[in-house]
């Protein structure tokens, strides 16, 4: 299983905004250098990310993406199902015949789990390590 081009583009663009220093609002245009995304595309990723309640905006002078928790309440699975609008078994699985439905629940409850383990927080301090830069 991987995850989709969609996903890890969101996962980074959270680290971008997490790995903030000032703690203000960052401007899309900033994201979107920092990880080398395509406005447009960062755009459609943060409009699913803010009705999920990851994100929120603030317009204006200032005014930017900024995380709506902390990294440390924020999962893998939290930022999956916002982008993917399913679960990850559901998601990988959805071409295969589902011939032993209980199999396939032990399976989607085993890495979502395994998922909500895995925060926003413990990514940020993995990439730290590897010399991630912070969004100036």
């Amino acid at each position: 299983m991987d995850f989709t081009a969609r996903s890890k583009h969101a996962i980074l663009a959270l680290m971008a905004i997490a790995l903030n220093t000032d703690h203000k609002p960052v401007r899309l245009v900033e994201i979107a250098t920092h990880t080398e995304i395509c406005i447009s595309y960062l755009e459609r990723i943060f409009a699913k990310l803010k009705n999920a309640g990851i994100l929120k905006s603030a317009r204006g002078p200032g005014g930017g993406y900024s995380l709506a928790r902390s990294p440390a309440h924020i999962t893998l699975a939290d930022i999956f199902s916002a982008i993917e609008a399913g679960s990850v078994v559901d998601t990988a699985c959805s071409s295969v015949g589902l011939e032993k439905p209980q199999m396939w629940q032990v399976i989607k409850n085993s890495v979502r789990h395994h998922m909500e383990l895995i925060t926003l927080q413990s990514l940020i301090e993995a990439a730290s390590t590897e010399g991630i830069q912070t969004v100036k």
